[in-house]
């Protein structure tokens, strides 16, 4: 109820603030269309297209770049491989555990290169061995490729622990 979910949103471009600005890297982004901030969000609800193969869900979040098809194909398959799906390239997302979904939604947000991610509670529906494990490579992630990552949860622990700046939003 502090509004960690609207900031996110308010970021991403899909909320609009009533006063204020919005900027990124000292650009004012108020206006700028989601698609063209440069940031990918993991949902809390993870946003899945449960229609859609694995494999499909990462090359349906890269059909609107300008990659060519085989271009694509290749980026999905580094996807797959940095967050542990390879081989679950033709599942369903019914067919997948929890854990499974929260990389997916990981690797649909990583695929696309974008130079900010914002992740919204994404292990929070995670038990600690799987929640512990994603973190790791989500900072693993940050660390090697110089990924800014805007990170909500409400583990303290987590976050004095993994973070390098932390904001408590109150009220």
């Amino acid at each position: 109820g502090a509004g960690k979910t609207t900031l996110l949103r308010t970021l991403a471009g899909l909320e609009t603030p009533a006063s204020g600005t919005v900027s990124l890297n000292g650009r004012d982004i108020a206006g700028v269309p989601p698609h063209r901030r440069g940031v990918a969000m993991v949902f809390q609800d993870l946003a899945l297209w449960p229609h859609l193969t694995v494999e499909g869900n990462l090359l349906l979040a890269l059909s609107g770049t300008e990659m060519k098809r085989s271009a694509r194909r290749t980026r999905a398959a580094e996807a797959l491989s940095r967050w542990g799906l390879g081989g679950m390239e033709k599942r369903l997302p019914s067919q997948l555990s929890g854990g499974e979904k929260q990389r997916l939604a990981l690797a649909r947000a990583w695929v696309l290169g974008h130079p900010v991610l914002l992740l919204d509670e994404p292990v929070s529906a995670l038990d600690r061995p799987a929640r512990e494990s994603l973190l790791g490579e989500i900072l693993k992630a940050r660390k090697e490729e110089g990924l800014p990552v805007l990170y909500v949860t409400h583990h303290q622990d987590e976050a004095l622990r993994d973070s390098d700046r932390i904001a408590v939003l109150m009220d």
